[in-house]
Order: C-alpha cells, then sequence, then structure tokens
C-alpha cells in the first residue's frame, strides 16, 4: 500500500465563501484521509467537502457524511474517504457565518 502525505493548505483565513486547497495527485490511490487543525474561529465553524476532477476542470463533491462539518476552534479532525474514482482530488473550506476562520489542513493519499 503506497501512502503519500502532504500540507494542503497553511493558515488558510476562510470567510463565509468557499476556499480551495491546491489539488493533488491520487498517482492510483483510492482512498484519503483530511486532518484539519482551526487555529481561530471567528465566532464562526468550518465544513469540508472533499472533490474529485480528471481534467482539473471539472469538479465534482465526493460524498463523505456529515462528520466533515461543524468544526470550530481547537478541532483537530481526521476524517477518511475511500472507493475514490478520480485522478485529482482538492478540499473546499465553508464556513457557516461570516468567519473569518483560520486553519491548516493535511492529506494523505493511499490505495487500499
Amino acid at each position: 500500500m503506497a501512502v503519500s502525505s502532504l500540507q494542503l493548505v497553511d493558515n488558510i483565513s476562510v470567510i463565509n465563501d468557499f476556499s480551495y486547497s491546491q489539488a493533488v495527485n491520487m498517482n492510483g490511490a483510492n482512498a484519503i484521509q483530511v486532518t484539519l487543525v482551526v487555529t481561530a474561529d471567528g465566532g464562526t465553524t468550518v465544513s469540508l467537502v472533499p472533490q474529485g476532477s480528471n481534467d482539473l476542470s471539472n469538479w465534482t463533491n465526493i460524498t463523505v457524511g456529515g462528520a466533515w462539518a461543524g468544526l470550530g476552534a481547537g478541532a483537530k479532525f481526521p476524517a477518511a474517504a475511500t472507493g475514490i474514482a478520480y485522478q485529482y482530488v482538492r478540499i473546499s473550506f465553508k464556513t457557516a457565518a461570516a468567519g473569518p476562520l483560520v486553519c491548516s489542513a493535511y492529506l494523505c493519499t493511499s490505495f487500499l
């Protein structure tokens, strides 16, 4: 099982709009684990949505369930998604209110 790990964003400021991480090449992997660390919440929470693409232009949300939503200050959140059939993935960040919210995120890919 090949595993790759990298930092997606470092202290990104998310304000009531979508922010996106860099795209990551899955290199044949089919599973991801995201670790989110919220360092300041500005009175709001953040939701994460993994997205997949095969061409870096057209992105599709990857359904992962509700555990990826409502994360606030001090949150250290590991979550995983399997069965990913895209060449590239990225993470969408969205706050519940005006924010801002500051967070960092890390991504591991693997073939399961």
